[in-house]
């Protein structure tokens, strides 16, 4: 028995140094499976990125042609505007005045399709004096829009009108006939612009276009100048003068964005 005593300790402390051996050996092979783990987690990121580059990359180009024509409609928006003390006398005079302005208009050729009531209004006045509220009379406004107008005939439009009873211009807007082809040629430009960007782009970094994932355009707007301000009212003496029309130029902006599948 004591013999055994004394071989305890001994056999404890080979137990212990083997145990220890063992949990090192796991740590070791832990450590290696994780730096296995991340180098090939590494190199799949790796691989997977040149896959993208070779196979599914793409760039967005965006390129916006500007044009500029010269237009050749108008469309011109006037009004008659008349007081009277009675109501009934002021829609009387207003109703005879804008049945000479459109007779007005008609004889400078304008069909009478393109002649068009767009408002109407009768409008008490008041004045104040000491504050008290009396009726003055009423005013009566009849807007009249005419489409349509060739550019050579603007001028004479609004003399004729102006001298039949037309005492307040709001606006000449104009516009091109012929847009639509104007924009399509600007949109072919824009779109030829956007491949040779790509193209440019895709070369210096060592890849080429393969063909056209996604392509949106975005309209604009032409402009389209005023003559006149709105609210412009019309004195005795610029009724009797001759109106210059200065038409201008339009814009026509094509705007358009592709985005391109590139690879090598």
């Amino acid at each position: 028995m004591e013999e055994e005593k004394k071989q305890g300790p001994a056999e404890l402390k080979k137990f212990i140094i083997a145990v220890a051996a063992a949990l090192i050996g796991v740590v070791a092979i832990v450590g290696i499976a994780f730096s296995a783990f991340f180098r090939l987690s590494d190199s799949g990121r790796t691989n997977g990125a040149a896959q993208n580059q070779s196979g599914g990359d793409t760039i967005t180009v965006s390129y916006t042609q500007k044009d500029r024509v010269v237009p050749d409609l108008a469309e011109i928006s006037f009004g008659v505007v008349t007081d009277a003390k009675e109501a009934e006398d002021c829609l009387t005079q207003n109703s005879t005045d804008i049945n000479q302005v459109v007779l007005a208009i008609k004889k400078t050729g304008i069909d009478e399709k393109n002649i068009q009531t767009n408002g109407y209004s009768l409008t008490p006045r008041y004045s104040y004096t000491d504050g008290k509220e009396e009726l003055v009379g009423y005013e009566c406004r009849t807007d009249i829009a005419v489409s349509g107008v060739s550019i050579d005939k603007v001028g004479t439009v609004l003399d004729g009108s102006t001298a039949a009873g037309v005492n307040k211009i709001d606006s000449v807007r104009y516009s091109y006939s012929k847009y639509d082809d104007a924009y399509s040629t600007a949109l072919t430009e824009a779109t030829s612009r956007c491949r040779a960007l790509a193209d440019k782009i895709a070369a210096k970094n060592g890849v080429g276009v393969k063909g056209i994932k996604a392509i949106n355009e975005n309209k604009e707007g032409s402009a389209s100048p005023d003559v006149y301000n709105s609210s412009m009212k019309l004195t005795a003496d610029a009724a009797e003068s001759s109106t210059q029309a200065a038409a201008g130029q339009i814009d026509v902006n094509a705007s358009v964005t592709i985005t391109y599948e590139i690879g090598k």
